[in-house]
């Protein structure tokens, strides 16, 4: 048996336990927003994440700087997530 790689992928894209990794850059409040909202609209976190990014309006944790992409995409990597941090 072997893995579909892409299928994996695209799931772990769409799971909304994907915006609990940006608590630490936007804050639970934020976060939970985001992913209440990529639900009710049928978006993944990333994509709504970027929208809100490019509008200006995906603010840093207790900062009014917008999250810039390198940013958060280093938040929403999800080997980054797996493996343990120095």
């Amino acid at each position: 048996m072997e893995a579909n790689r892409t299928a994996c992928e695209k799931q772990v894209e769409w799971s909304m336990a994907m915006v609990t990794s940006l608590n630490p850059l936007i804050g639970y409040d934020t976060a939970a927003t985001i992913a209440k909202e990529a639900f009710k609209v049928g978006k993944t976190v990333r994509d709504l994440c970027l929208e809100k990014m490019r509008a200006g309006t995906l603010k840093k944790k207790d900062s009014d700087a917008v999250v810039t992409e390198a940013e958060l995409n280093k938040a929403l990597d999800p080997r980054g997530m797996t493996e343990p941090s120095a």
